[in-house]
């Protein structure tokens, strides 16, 4: 049994799988193999075997747990056979081994974006951790480069961020970490090894579809230790002022220049930690204008039921003819005007439950993103909506098992609209009482009074952006408090 990576492949030419002229053959596919990374070099290569021409494409793992790879024709593997058993190529120490998806044409545009006269380079590779696609960053059809100071640079030495490359880097069918941010790295890629892969890529698998539930990074979370007690002195202060105060009485002048001049040597801003009030997710419902399936089993379990508050649900049709092809099932459901959503809620019909499907929601009616693959049969599911997207349709794809008979039954759905209403807490129910005191002494009988109290007003009211809180008619104060606000 012999096995290689293109440092010593024979001289014999690798067996070329003839696939037929469908999918298999686009070259922009993601395939999956293994990769071997040293740890102490970054020496980077492709591990294959000569005997069946072909790449290590299936995981293997060692009693310890370590990952690895083999050939999927026989048993030779990353663990037991040479070189690779016995470490890196270069320097013989410990290397890593993963699997990475990538298609041929990824592989040929880094040959051709290789500088000229190079045979080897320092480069960073940009990997999706969730479904291990990787690329060969390119600028200016020049192949990145890495050294020191710059762990990924143009060839001109322009410094460049992985971030660069977030919405171009392509992902395996399902991935839920499209768009988000990516890891790097750090090999040093011999030309050799591309040119390797060129040769066997087309017999390695294509990269499976992924399913299961979102992924997220974990966030630190930090707790807030200090407080500010001046702030808290001055809250106090005005409370006690306020309970105190009588607008009409000469007594009321000296609190209200000290509250002026306290407005005038602090933020006014700093005197709470949120003036607009806090939020908490509407519960308003939006309706879908239009709702259609991809089949009904009679005219009883149309698509149209999911709306409806009674019993009635909507159910696919069986196939009960084993000839019948077992295509998978969907539901769109079309809003008249696009809008904003924070959840669509599904309930299920007991019995009627599917295994496994997905949500997917369109911007313009046309084309679908998925935001959300369930792998697990639940009757109630509750899936989140990314912000700030507004969708004009959303489609519920359920996948087939393949079983004959399989039948599919939706109750309801249910659209939360991403909107918020306010809500009153203490710090807001405080401020409410300081602007009242204001208002009481902007229509005092006593000019001064009249004159700080609008003074305090007008330095509040800027601070707090709560322009248009009180239009409010005041006999006594005229045009003043209209000046002020």
């Amino acid at each position: 049994m012999t096995v290689s990576s293109s440092s010593e492949a024979t001289s014999t030419a690798a067996p070329t799988a003839s696939a037929p002229a469908d999918e298999s053959t686009d070259a922009s596919m993601l395939r999956t193999f293994a990769v071997i990374m040293c740890n102490e070099c970054q020496y980077l290569e492709f591990p294959g075997c000569d005997v069946h021409g072909a790449l290590y494409t299936q995981r293997l793992a060692d009693p310890d747990g370590k990952l690895h790879a083999k050939c999927p024709s026989c048993t030779a593997a990353t663990n037991n056979a040479r070189p690779f058993r016995d470490g890196c190529r270069r320097c013989k120490a410990p290397t890593t081994v993963a699997m990475w998806a990538c298609s041929l044409q990824e592989i040929q545009q880094a040959i051709e974006a290789f500088p000229v006269s190079t045979e080897e380079i320092e480069h960073t590779v940009i990997n999706c951790e969730r479904c291990l696609s990787a690329i060969f960053p390119r600028a200016r059809e020049v192949l990145t480069t890495r050294s020191i100071l710059e762990p990924l640079a143009a060839a001109s030495g322009k410094p460049l961020k992985v971030a660069n490359f977030q919405l171009s880097m392509p992902h395996v069918d399902g991935c839920l970490r499209k768009g988000m941010p990516l890891q790097a790295v750090a090999v040093q890629l011999p030309k050799s090894e591309l040119k390797f892969v060129v040769e066997r890529i087309s017999r390695c698998p294509l990269a499976p579809r992924l399913t299961g539930k979102p992924q997220y990074r974990l966030r630190k979370v930090e707790l807030v230790t200090q407080q500010n007690h001046l702030h808290q002195v001055a809250i106090q202060l005005l409370s006690a002022v306020i309970g105190a105060f009588d607008a009409d009485s000469p007594a009321a002048v000296q609190p209200l220049r000290q509250v002026v001049a306290v407005l005038g040597r602090m933020e006014p801003l700093t005197l709470f930690s949120e003036w607009s009030p806090p939020r908490q997710l509407s519960l308003e419902k939006v309706f879908p204008k239009e709702v259609t399936s991809s089949s009904v089993f009679d005219v009883q379990h149309a698509a149209s039921k999911v709306l409806e508050s009674d019993s009635s649900f909507w159910r696919s049709a069986s196939k009960t003819d084993e000839q019948s092809p077992q295509s998978d099932e969907w539901i769109v459901c079309q809003f008249s005007s696009a809008a904003t959503l924070s959840s669509i809620e599904l309930k299920w019909k007991t019995g009627f439950v599917p295994e496994n499907f997905s949500l997917s929601i369109s911007r313009d009616g046309m084309s679908y993103e998925t935001v959300a693959i369930v792998a697990k049969r639940i009757p109630d599911n509750r899936i989140l909506v990314p912000k700030g997207i507004m969708v004009t349709s959303f489609k519920i794809t359920i996948f087939s098992s393949g079983m004959v008979g399989e039948t599919f039954g939706l109750e309801s759905i249910v659209c939360k609209e991403a909107a918020f209403s306010s809500v009153h807490t203490s710090p807001d129910v405080m401020l409410r009482k300081i602007q009242q005191w204001l208002f009481d002494a902007a229509v005092s009988s006593l000019p001064e009074v009249r004159d700080l109290a609008l003074q305090a007003l007008q330095k509040l009211l800027l601070a707090s952006g709560r322009i248009g809180i009180t239009w409010i008619c005041f006999p006594k104060m005229g045009n003043n408090l209209r000046k002020c606000l």
